[in-house]
Order: structure tokens, then C-alpha cells, then sequence
């Protein structure tokens, strides 16, 4: 169980860094927030992984719909650059 202590410590810096550099919350954040409530419940810290546990409930259907809504749409940059690629696309006559 120390082991796992020392792990939910370490993910207090996780947050500090995802609060100090207003980093958005994705799919890969989610994950990372997985393993922080992994540690902490088995740390035996249950208040603080029902807390992560519910943090995550609450944001993983705007990530989700976030991440379909970039995967069907590419942004204007990727097309332009597409676009512009000479090996993109065959010229037409």
C-alpha cells in the first residue's frame, strides 16, 4: 500500500501541472486520471479517488464528443495544407 501512496502523491503534481499551464482536458488526461484513481483507492485514500472518480464522470462525455468532432472534422490548416501539397492530389485537366 506505500507504494501506491507515494503514487497518489505524485499525481498532486499532475494537477498542479494541468492547472498552472491550463492544459484541456482529453482522452489521454483521462487516462492519466484513471491511473490517479487506481492509486488512490488503493492507497486506501477513498475520498480522494470518489473525487477523481467523479471528475472524470463528469467530463468524459465532452472529451469524447470533443475528440469525434476533431477526428470528422479536420481543421482549416490540415486542408489547406492538403490542399496546397503537391503529392496530395493528382491536378486535374
Amino acid at each position: 500500500m506505500k507504494r501506491y501512496a507515494e503514487a497518489a502523491d505524485t499525481y498532486k503534481a499532475f494537477d498542479d501541472y494541468i492547472a498552472e499551464y491550463n492544459i484541456e482536458l482529453s482522452m489521454d488526461n483521462l487516462t492519466e486520471y484513471g491511473n490517479k484513481f487506481e492509486a488512490n483507492y488503493k492507497a486506501d485514500r477513498r475520498d480522494s479517488a470518489l473525487a477523481v472518480a467523479a471528475y472524470v464522470f463528469e467530463n468524459i462525455d465532452s472529451v469524447v464528443k470533443k475528440q469525434k468532432r476533431n477526428i470528422t472534422l479536420p481543421s482549416s490548416a490540415a486542408v489547406s495544407t492538403m490542399a496546397s501539397s503537391s503529392t496530395c492530389c493528382p491536378t486535374r485537366l
